[in-house]
């Protein structure tokens, strides 16, 4: 994902399509200072400093709540 569409993603639950293959859920949100994370839930904690973590996406897709 490129730093635009990460800073355009809204909050929320989602499929993550990685470039290496494969697929997690996820949530993404935002941090108090305006920095987004992500925490895949096969992950032991979430990333919002590591940019290359984004970079490996390839794109998401929102999961629906009802």
């Amino acid at each position: 994902m490129t730093k635009e569409q990460v800073k355009s993603t809204p909050n929320g639950l989602y499929t993550v399509y990685w470039k290496g293959g494969g697929s997690s859920l996820a949530s993404i949100g935002t941090t108090p200072t305006g920095k987004k994370w992500i925490a895949p839930v096969n992950w032991v904690s979430g990333s919002t400093s590591k940019r290359r973590v984004w970079k490996r996406i390839s794109f998401t897709v929102v999961i629906p709540h009802h």
